[in-house]
């Protein structure tokens, strides 16, 4: 099925096919069959579906078919399920691929299809069937493909859901079918992917299952082979009674060779094990004659030269515990006479490094007692001109440490009197500026007051003329009136009161006017002496601020002169201590060095109590 798979994946690729006439397209597909026979049919369509070339029958549209579709709207090569064919009855299945065109693989043009016959595992199944065993293959869901019942295949049985399919007449009917609940569970396990053996002792058989692979996006099939177990473990027991013969006759010959050459083996190793029994109880006066040129007689002679250079460990051991015992009590002076051999010169050359090396040890030891002696007077006499000096340097830093103090208190009240001024100039700039505003507020009033009395000079101005109108309309009442004789008399006197009204109407807007105009030029004056004034105000708040600014700065740096003296008071302390400390030390070190000149001469007696070699005999 894989070359099959490979066959129509290289005709799908080889080239679009349907670029070729009908004729040229069926006869590649003709070919195609010829080359592999175990194709039935190929076809060539398009993507609606209607088939442009056939390696036999009528052309026809395949687009109601669930495979067109399938690959239609899943653009992805698979092997369907299996089917009988409607020409032979016997099981097919089909390989259908995506066409694209030449050097695109985005869209589909064309679907090519192959029906394959499933005779071939028809033939497998039944090379590998015997009495006992027999093989079924199923495809992905489950229906039987090959079988040694040929009316299993014919009928399409169904070993998942337990069913069969009838044809008849071109109609399709399905049956229930009664098979082993064991059967149906390991095959739906081998199509999940799952493979394995399984024992069935109510059923006498044996069960083997495995999925098979396919290529593209195919589900798996299934193979399942049923054995007679009886017939399995027969053949199993007739093994294991032949390798038990055989083992025993092995075993019986092995027995033989190994009573023969033990015999020559004992007598020669009894004698070696009496000679190893003696060595091992300190007894060296052995001698083993063992005439044998195998390896029993090498290990023989390998145990005499063995007992001989233990006599000679005898004499390096006596020599090296003299040596040892001259140790213990001091004398380094000793000459080793024998000529070590083997692990035993290692030994040697350590006694003698270790008698160089103890030796000039402990003459140097020797020297640097003499020498710690003196060395101490000398620490002593100067630890204690340490200690005294020390304890002058105390007394200096404590007088010291209360000028620093006095220092400062003084520093601190001139920090807080730099705060306290600082606080009251920051209190001026306050009140400067809140003057400084409240004289712009005033400016600012001044104009309002300036802008007021313009709109005032507006208004005496309209007053002013509404008085000369009418005092016009009122000579002209008076004119109208005389022409009206003792008519209008009455409304000549009423004329003539409103024009003296008019006169002082304009008469007091004339001195209304000339009011407003001092007014005005009063506010001008005001303003130009507030502007003065304002001007004198903001310089007086800019060296406020300068004043309060040169407060601050002295009194931050009196603040960091405080704690400046507090770190040099907290540093004088500590030097203090550290001057308390050591002429504490000083005094300890005279009594430590009085105590190394004891310990000095003490460590000279004890080496003076060994036995030296001289320089010379090093």
């Amino acid at each position: 099925m894989n070359k099959a798979f490979a066959v129509t994946e290289s005709l799908a690729y080889g080239g679009d096919i349907r670029s070729l006439d009908p004729d040229t397209q069926r006869k590649a597909l003709v070919a195609t069959i010829q080359n592999n026979p175990y194709f039935i049919l190929f076809y060539q369509q398009g993507i609606d579906g209607m088939q442009t070339a056939r390696s036999s029958g009528d052309l026809g549209n395949r687009s109601d078919r669930w495979w067109f579709k399938q690959v239609k709207s899943a653009p992805h090569p698979f092997i369907t399920k299996s089917y009988l064919d409607i020409n032979t009855m016997n099981p097919v299945t089909s390989v259908i691929y995506p066409v694209y065109p030449v050097g695109s693989s985005s869209r589909v043009v064309g679907v090519l299809g192959a029906d394959l016959s499933l005779e071939k595992l028809q033939e497998i199944v039944d090379t590998y069937n015997t009495e006992d065993t027999y093989s079924v293959i199923l495809d992905g869901e489950g229906v039987v493909v090959a079988h040694p019942d040929s009316q299993q295949v014919a009928e399409m049985y169904n070993y998942v859901d337990g069913t069969k399919t009838l044809v008849s007449d071109g109609k399709e009917t399905k049956e229930n079918v009664e098979l082993s609940p064991v059967l149906k569970s390991l095959t739906a396990a081998a199509l999940s992917g799952t493979s394995g053996v399984q024992e069935q002792s109510d059923e006498n058989a044996i069960y083997a299952y495995a999925p098979i692979s396919l290529p593209g996006n195919s589900g798996s099939w299934a193979v399942v082979t049923i054995q007679n177990r009886d017939a399995a473990y027969a053949s199993t027991m007739q093994m294991i009674l032949s390798n038990i013969v055989l083992t025993l006759i092995l075993t019986a010959i092995i027995v033989a060779i190994s009573i023969l050459f033990s015999r020559r083996l004992v007598r020669p190793l009894k004698q070696l094990h009496r000679a190893a029994d003696q060595i091992a109880q300190g007894d060296l006066n052995v001698d083993v004659t063992v005439s044998s040129r195998d390896e029993i007689g090498e290990l023989a002679a390998s145990l005499n030269t063995t007992v001989e250079r233990l006599k000679s460990y005898i004499n390096y051991i006596n020599e090296i515990t003299d040596v040892l015992n001259m140790f213990s009590r001091g004398n380094l002076k000793f000459e080793l006479t024998y000529d070590y051999t083997g692990e035993f010169s290692k030994i040697k050359d350590a006694l003698i490094a270790i008698q160089m090396t103890m030796n000039q040890t402990l003459l140097h030891i020797r020297q640097a007692s003499s020498e710690v002696a003196g060395g101490s007077d000398q620490v002593a006499g100067g630890a204690q001109a340490l200690s005294q000096g020390a304890t002058e340097q105390a007394s200096s830093i404590e007088e010291l440490s209360a000028a620093i103090g006095e220092l400062s208190a003084k520093i601190q009240q001139n920090a807080q009197e730099a705060d306290a001024a600082n606080a009251i100039s920051e209190e001026a700039k306050a009140c400067m500026v809140e003057s400084n505003n409240h004289m712009k507020e005033m400016m600012s009033a001044m104009q309002d007051i300036g802008n007021t009395s313009g709109e005032i000079g507006k208004i005496i101005k309209t007053i002013d003329d509404i008085a000369f109108q009418t005092n016009i309309l009122a000579l002209n009442a008076a004119v109208e009136a005389a022409r009206a004789g003792s008519a209008g008399k009455g409304f000549a006197v009423v004329a003539d009161e409103v024009r003296n009204l008019a006169g002082k109407s304009a008469e007091a807007a004339k001195s209304t006017t000339a009011l407003i105009e001092n007014a005005v030029a009063a506010i001008k004056a005001g303003t130009q002496i507030a502007n003065t004034t304002a001007e004198s105000m903001g310089a007086v708040v800019q060296h406020t601020n300068e004043v309060s600014q040169k407060i601050r700065n002295i009194a931050q740096a009196s603040d960091q002169q405080a704690v400046s003296a507090e770190q040099i008071s907290t540093g004088i302390d500590q030097i203090s201590a550290v001057v308390q400390n050591n002429s504490a030390t000083a005094e300890e070190s005279a009594a430590a060095s009085e105590e190394l000149s004891a310990q000095a001469q003490t460590l000279k007696t004890l080496v003076d109590g060994f036995v030296l070699r001289d320089s010379a005999e090093n």
